[in-house]
């Protein structure tokens, strides 16, 4: 299986933000998974950044089984070992 964890943000990464991807580039790793920060706004300049998570559904992910986006504000508990690409369920 090829699985990935997107996360995006538009400007300067802030403190919280940083810490956060680095949670998730670890947790990728852990997991055996791809791990890739969405910069800027990929989908339409003047669409929210909420909107731009969207570009998750763009061609260039499409070889990969499973996609997840995750909030730049979310965080990987501490030992965490449950891997997310085994969870039944979406959202």
């Amino acid at each position: 299986m090829k699985n990935i964890i997107l996360q995006h943000w538009d400007g300067d990464i802030s403190p919280l933000a940083q810490k956060s991807i680095e949670s998730f580039q670890k947790y990728a790793s852990l997991m055996n998974s791809e791990y890739f920060l969405i910069r800027g706004k990929p989908v339409h300049e003047e669409l929210s950044p909420q909107m731009q998570k969207l570009h998750m559904l763009n061609e260039a992910f499409d070889s990969y089984d499973n996609v997840v986006m995750v909030d730049c504000d979310m965080f990987v508990r501490k030992d965490m070992n449950e891997n997310i690409f085994e969870v039944n369920g979406i959202g």
